[in-house]
């Protein structure tokens, strides 16, 4: 899913059950926005359905270093969402 169609989905107005998805993929879109410009890079493609040897190809960086920084981004978006969790 494109950070567009996670923006879209968000923005869009659906049934009252799907308030708190829109809500997680406003809060992700966000989240991803705050990331340094190269890991925020890395994450949309692979949202994008990239494969690590093509994200490496875009980005300069090993396969192995691409599968590594998506792990740690995941990391990261993940311990912001329980930390805004923690916080409502």
């Amino acid at each position: 899913m494109s950070l567009e169609e996670i923006e879209r989905t968000a923005s869009s107005e659906d049934r009252p059950a799907d308030i708190d998805q829109q809500r997680a993929l406003q809060q992700l879109s966000e989240f991803i926005r705050q990331l340094k410009p190269l890991d925020r890079q890395i994450m949309i493609c692979h949202l994008e359905d990239m494969d690590t040897a093509t994200i490496a190809e875009i980005t300069g960086f090993s396969p192995a270093n691409v599968g590594m920084k998506i792990h740690r981004i995941k990391n990261i978006l993940s311990s912001r969402f329980l930390e805004e969790k923690r916080h409502v």
